[in-house]
C-alpha cells in the first residue's frame, strides 16, 4: 500500500503511455467527479478526517482512465484488505436502547434480529424495535407474559417479520407479534432450549430431553436408577402439521444456511455435520482439527462456508463444503460467541480472561485473515446478535443494548465499483492486523 502512488504511475505511463496532466484535480473536485460517490462518502463519514497527498489523488485519477482489464489486474494486485480494514475500524456505538422495566434479579436477556432489521429483546417481556425508524419501542411491539413458576425463557428467534418464537422450559411457543397471542405451541419434557432456526417447513432447535430412569430386576426385586439423565437431540417441528421428530443426537449447536436448504450441526464429539433439510439426511461430516469438546458456535458465511468454534477455546475453523477443505485460525482470546456480518466477515465476542473482566468484539475477515478489536464497555454480556445491515447488538447488565454500526460504507463486492481513489484513501491508514498467535497450531486448536 505504501508504494501505491509509484505503482499506479508506473502502470499508467508504461501500459498506456499517456501524458495527461491531472494536477488540476483537487481532493474536493475529485470527490465530486462522476464515479467518486464512494470516495466522497468515505471522506465525509471518516471521523479521522484523512488528508491525502495531492499526488496520490492525481495518480488515482489517471489510473481510472486505464482500460478496464488493466484496472482489474491492478486492483487484484492491490487487494481490498486495507479498504475492508478501514471499514471494520469505523465500527462504533451508534445507538443505545433501554429495556423497559428491566429487573436484574429476573431472567437473562436474549436478542434476535429479523431479515428486515427488527430487533427483539426478551427479558421479563419481549420488546421489539425497528432501529432504522425509531429508537423507542413501538407500542404494539412490546408485550409481556408472566412465566409460570419453575419456567424460564431460554431462547428467542424471528420466524418471520410478523411472528416470533421463544423457547420456555418445557415449551416452544410461536407468537403473532401484532395480535400478541400464541398461535402454536409444542410441549415436551425439555429444558436448555437453544439455537432455534426457522426453515421452509417449520423450525429446528436443540433441547435437553429428560430420559426416564431405567428399571431393572435383580433377585426378583425391581430397582430403578436414580441418576437423572438427558439426551441432546436436534428436533424438527412442523407447526402447521403439529408434528415433530428428532433428526440428530449429541448436538451442541445448530445453524441454517441462508437458502434454508442446508443445516449445520455441531456435535459434542468435535464434529460438524451437514444435513440436507429437504432430503432429510446427512450429506457430510467434518471433524477433528484437534477438537475434543463441544462445537457450540456455528454460523454459515455462505451456503457452502461454515464457521465453527468452541467457547472453551480461542480458535476458529471454517469449512468449505465444495472443496471439502478447512481453514484454521488461532486467536489469543476465548471465543464466547460468533455471528455473521457478511459473506467474508464475522463478529466474534471474545473474553480475555476467565474472570470475564475484559470483553471485546472482534471484526474478523476470513479472506484477509485480519481482525479489528473493539473493547466493550460492559463486562457482563447477556446477549449478542447481528443483522443484515451490519449492525452488532450487545445486551448488557442493566438492560442496556448497545448497537454498533460502521461509519464508513461497505466495500463493494465488485471491484469495478471501487475507484482507485478509495485505495489511495485507505493506504494512508494502517493496513490491518493479521492474526498471529505463536501458541497456535493445528494440534492446539
Amino acid at each position: 500500500m505504501k508504494n501505491l502512488c509509484s505503482f499506479l504511475l508506473l502502470c499508467v505511463f508504461q501500459l498506456v503511455g499517456m501524458d495527461a496532466d491531472c494536477s488540476y484535480v483537487s481532493a474536493k473536485g475529485l470527490a465530486l467527479t462522476k464515479g467518486y460517490a464512494y470516495v466522497q462518502q468515505l471522506r465525509k463519514d471518516n471521523t479521522h478526517t484523512l488528508e491525502l497527498p495531492k499526488q496520490q489523488f492525481e495518480t488515482a485519477c489517471m489510473a481510472d482512465t486505464l482500460p478496464l482489464d488493466i484496472q482489474r489486474k491492478i486492483k487484484e494486485y492491490l487487494g481490498a484488505g486495507a479498504l475492508q480494514s478501514l471499514w471494520a475500524k469505523s465500527y462504533a456505538v451508534r445507538s443505545r436502547l433501554q429495556i423497559p422495566d428491566y429487573d436484574a434479579s429476573k431472567n437473562e436477556i436474549y436478542l434476535a434480529t429479523s431479515k428486515q432489521g427488527l430487533l427483539a429483546a426478551a427479558h421479563d417481556a419481549i420488546v421489539i424495535w425497528n432501529p432504522a425508524i425509531s429508537m423507542e419501542p413501538c407500542a404494539f411491539f412490546g408485550f409481556s407474559h408472566p412465566l409460570e413458576k419453575g419456567r424460564s425463557r431460554e431462547c428467542i428467534a424471528f420466524l418471520s417479520e410478523d411472528k416470533i418464537v421463544e423457547g420456555v422450559r418445557g415449551e416452544i411457543r410461536i407468537w403473532d407479534i401484532e395480535k400478541q397471542i400464541i398461535v402454536s405451541k409444542l410441549k415436551l419434557p425439555m429444558w436448555g432450549i437453544s439455537y432455534i432456526v426457522p426453515h421452509d417447513t417449520g423450525l429446528a432447535f436443540i433441547a435437553k430431553i429428560e430420559v426416564k430412569p431405567e428399571r431393572f430386576e435383580c433377585d426378583g426385586e425391581i430397582f430403578e436408577h436414580k441418576v437423572f439423565t438427558y439426551k441432546l437431540p436436534a428436533i424438527n417441528w412442523n407447526a402447521h402439521a403439529n408434528a415433530h421428530e428428532e433428526f440428530a443426537r449429541g448436538v451442541s449447536s445448530l445453524a441454517l444456511a441462508e437458502d434454508k436448504k442446508m443445516v449445520a450441526l455441531g456435535t459434542s464429539l468435535g464434529m460438524v455435520e451437514l444435513y440436507d433439510a429437504n432430503q432429510g439426511k446427512s450429506i457430510a461430516r467434518y471433524g477433528g482439527c484437534g477438537y475434543t469438546f463441544n462445537i457450540d458456535l456455528l454460523v454459515f458465511l455462505t451456503p457452502t462456508l461454515i464457521a465453527s468454534a468452541s467457547s472453551r477455546k480461542g480458535s476458529l475453523v471454517v469449512y468449505d463444503s465444495i472443496t471439502n477443505t478447512s481453514s484454521s485460525y488461532g486467536m489469543s482470546d476465548q471465543v464466547d460467541n460468533l455471528k455473521r456480518i457478511n459473506n467474508t466477515t464475522l463478529a466474534i465476542l471474545s473474553i480475555e480472561n476467565s474472570a470475564r473482566s475484559k470483553v471485546n468484539i472482534k471484526i474478523f475477515n476470513t479472506t484477509r485473515s485480519y481482525v479489528h478489536t473493539m473493547p466493550v464497555p460492559c463486562c457482563d454480556i447477556h446477549a449478542f446478535a447481528t443483522d443484515s445491515r451490519n449492525t452488532i447488538a450487545v445486551g448488557c447488565r442493566g438492560g442496556e443494548i448497545l448497537l454498533y454500526r460502521p461509519q464508513l460504507p461497505s466495500v463493494p463486492d465488485n471491484s469495478d465499483n471501487i475507484p482507485f481513489a478509495a485505495y489511495a484513501l485507505a493506504a494512508n491508514e494502517d493496513t490491518y492486523e493479521v492474526i498471529d498467535d505463536p501458541d497456535y497450531s493445528d494440534d492446539n486448536v
